[in-house]
């Protein structure tokens, strides 16, 4: 039976709080877990969609305390000309072709904050999924070794001891097998895209996981036949999730995927 790892991106002072004000007590009230994908130093005007909170940073403090993951998401959220990347997601980037220096300089600054603000962050969640091996060799001198990204089932380690959390999911979807990661864009959910997340998390509630929880469970696994295949092409990943769910299983809101 598969298990669902829930990751919320664009985590910033001026996220869509009306939305998110519903969801977390939800999360709370089932005992869930979740990814919090958190900009450091929000410059993306796109993310710019309610008054900046002031308690934000006091805020994340709780998720943390609560046991929740946090994730850097980047520095500031704003593409740098980059395209693509180790997982070719794309037009943007605020990492990929980037000098180590100049990679190194943001990933730095990033931790930098989040050390002024007690608090720890240990998932590396790439804005718009596009990163590559410079960002990948500079992470571990800010302490992260999970990645939340890319193709597969289940979780794996790579040839530096990097740990691997595929991201499959931008809905809660059926799936039988996997530990499948679902991401949230709620920047752009209305209230009626709230309401009907609520229905579907609280159907999903019991195979819900905790990233920290289960990654001891793979720490060595390498990645398998099927993990390279779906590396392959994304395309092939996308048409995996389609064949596995069934196109009568959809739950949840549609995102964009970026």
């Amino acid at each position: 039976m598969a298990t669902y790892l829930l990751r919320f991106d664009d985590v910033c002072p001026s996220m869509n709080w009306p939305a998110w004000d519903t969801i977390e007590p939800e999360l709370v009230r089932l005992g869930i877990h979740p990814l919090m994908a958190i900009v450091p130093d929000n410059r993306d005007g796109k993310l710019r969609v309610s008054d900046d909170r002031p308690d934000f940073w006091d805020r994340v403090r709780t998720w943390q305390a609560r046991g929740w993951t946090i994730g850097l998401h980047g520095y500031q959220h704003v593409d740098a000309g980059g395209r693509g990347g180790i997982l070719r997601s794309g037009r943007h980037s605020e990492f990929t072709g980037l000098s180590a220096g100049e990679q190194g300089d943001k990933l730095h600054r990033a931790a930098q904050i989040f050390a002024r603000e007690r608090v720890t962050p240990t998932v590396w969640v790439a804005p718009w999924h596009s990163f590559d091996e410079v960002t990948l060799s500079i992470l571990p001198t800010i302490d992260i070794r999970i990645v939340s990204d890319g193709p597969g089932l289940y979780p794996y380690e790579d040839a530096s001891s990097m740990m691997w959390f595929p991201q499959q999911l931008w809905r809660l979807v059926a799936i039988p097998i996997g530990v499948l990661t679902v991401c949230h864009h709620i920047n752009g959910w209305s209230v009626a895209d709230v309401r009907r997340w609520l229905g579907a998390v609280r159907r999903f509630a019991p195979r819900m996981g905790d990233m920290q929880a289960i990654s001891p469970d793979y720490a060595g696994r390498g990645r398998s036949q099927m993990d390279r295949a779906l590396w392959g092409t994304a395309r092939l990943g996308r048409r995996m999730v389609r064949v596995l769910s069934g196109s009568s299983q959809r739950t949840g809101v549609r995102e964009d995927t970026d």
